[in-house]
């Protein structure tokens, strides 16, 4: 009986050890995979200085609640950093543009615009500009380009730059 009581006491040990061990990997596991999932949260929201006080917001792929979140902090962060007067969102990249997308892109230009800068947005299909018009969007708010190259144009018009040919 006393060495089943034994046996028994060990046992527990060995199990109390084992799960320790298997908390720390799932620890060590989920560490891993937040700090990856932070990378690609700082990947997916690239904010380029394009020009002096101009920068691009290139957007691909699907926006969700938290990315669009992520969206604005990043870029109304980097707005702040370069003291930024235009800010390009170029959403040729994004597949489908519903309600929900439309509105956090007005969410971020009215947030833009409350620190002085304003928003070209440009890469607009004709399939995204027929789906917006249907939708009953206003994005009266937003200057609007179909191209990126007629977008950096129109900003850097709105700092007073112009982009001329070189002449030979």
């Amino acid at each position: 009986a006393q060495a089943r009581l034994a046996y028994s006491s060990i046992e527990k040990v060995v199990h109390f050890d084992m799960s320790l061990a298997i908390d720390t990997y799932i620890a060590a596991n989920l560490d891993t995979i937040a700090r990856h999932q932070a990378a690609v949260r700082e990947l997916s929201t690239p904010v380029i200085r394009v020009y002096e006080r101009v920068l691009l917001l290139p957007i691909i792929g699907t926006i969700d609640s938290h990315r669009a979140q992520q969206i604005m902090e990043t870029l109304l962060l980097r707005v702040v950093e370069e003291q930024a007067k235009v800010v390009i969102v170029d959403i040729a990249g994004v597949a489908v543009v519903d309600t929900r997308v439309a509105d956090h892109l007005l969410e971020t230009t009215a947030a833009v615009r409350l620190l002085g800068a304003q928003t070209v947005l440009t890469g607009i299909s004709p399939h995204v500009a027929r789906t917006i018009v249907q939708l009953g969007v206003d994005i009266s708010s937003m200057h609007t380009k179909s191209r990126l190259a007629d977008g950096i144009e129109y900003a850097l018009s709105l700092l007073g730059k112009t982009i001329r040919s070189k002449e030979a």
